[in-house]
């Protein structure tokens, strides 16, 4: 008996660290599967911050007369899970009734994975 709890405390550091190293690799794995689950900027030229994103481009300009009308349309996501909102060209033009487009920004944010917002921006007559 006296042998067999001599083995036991002798593995006992070599479990302990099994166990650490389980969970470390546990929680690893699931990091990087829900580390995208509500996040946005993937498109964007400068990419996309794990932690927190915020990020504002200029997408398109064109040669038509700069504009004082201005229109928005954005879409969210919470959790990877739903994902709700018009975000298309058109409704942003409706939104500040342009006819005539001058150019478009897009806007990224996202926090922790958990919420994701993406808007475009209208500049136009």
């Amino acid at each position: 008996m006296k042998n067999l709890l001599n083995m036991i405390s002798a593995l006992a550091p070599s479990l302990a660290s099994v166990v650490s190293l389980t969970t470390v690799v546990s929680l690893t794995t699931g990091a990087l599967l829900f580390s995208a689950c509500a996040t946005t900027g993937y498109n964007s030229n400068t990419g996309y911050g794990f932690i927190y994103t915020e990020v504002k481009e200029s997408k398109l300009v064109t040669a038509n007369q700069a504009g004082k009308k201005r229109g928005s349309a954005c879409a969210s996501n919470y959790l990877g899970l739903f994902s709700v909102g018009d975000a298309t060209l058109s409704t942003a033009m409706k939104d500040g009734a342009i006819t005539i487009v001058s150019s478009v920004d897009h806007e990224y944010k996202s926090m922790l994975g958990v919420f994701g917002k993406y808007c475009v921006f209208v500049t136009g007559i």
